[in-house]
């Protein structure tokens, strides 16, 4: 556009703009098709083209769409379309987040995941699984409830173990 272009004219050129950007949640319909998946994420197909349904769900994502950030994570987590390594290991936890931040409660339950096995270039915290885990249960995520359940009876269970160790060997128990 030029200065000498007449208002109308502009207006008509962003709307023909505006109307060709693609529509995220047409995007994520097409991903969910191509990775084998209806809008019920019910499993309805056997043929799958998993690479063309991660472009689609990152391309969707990019646009803001908060269940598309959460199954390109979820892509880049499993390598599953793209390249299954350290580097989309990492893209996984950066869409985890960002779904987190829209109020996906299974992006949370998976960010306690990546944080309890310290994936994703995280460091392995277990505070900040629980931290997760608990968000995931908050927002009455049954697995994200389950995980945490097991989390903390984990490290009840290894306070036991040490406190038995600790009198068997002898040391001071606390």
């Amino acid at each position: 556009m030029n200065i000498d272009t007449p208002a109308a004219e502009i207006t008509k050129q962003s709307s023909a703009q505006s109307s060709t950007s693609p529509d995220p949640e047409a995007l994520y319909a097409q991903a969910l098709e191509l990775d084998g998946l209806g809008k019920s994420k019910k499993w309805i197909i056997r043929s799958r083209d998993r690479q063309k349904a991660a472009e689609l769900y990152r391309e969707a994502a990019i646009l803001g769409h908060a269940s598309a950030m959460y199954n390109y994570a979820l892509c880049c987590l499993r390598g599953e379309g793209v390249p299954k390594n350290k580097e989309n290991q990492v893209q996984a936890v950066v869409w985890f987040r960002k779904a987190a931040e829209a109020d996906i409660a299974d992006a949370y339950n998976n960010l306690g995941y990546c944080h309890e096995l310290g994936l994703g270039g995280l460091v392995r915290d277990v505070n900040e699984a629980e931290r997760n885990y608990g968000i995931a249960a908050s927002m009455k995520n049954s697995t994200g409830n389950d995980n945490l359940t097991d989390l903390r009876e984990y490290r009840a269970e290894s306070s036991k173990r040490l406190l038995r160790f600790r009198r068997a060997s002898g040391q001071a128990v606390p």
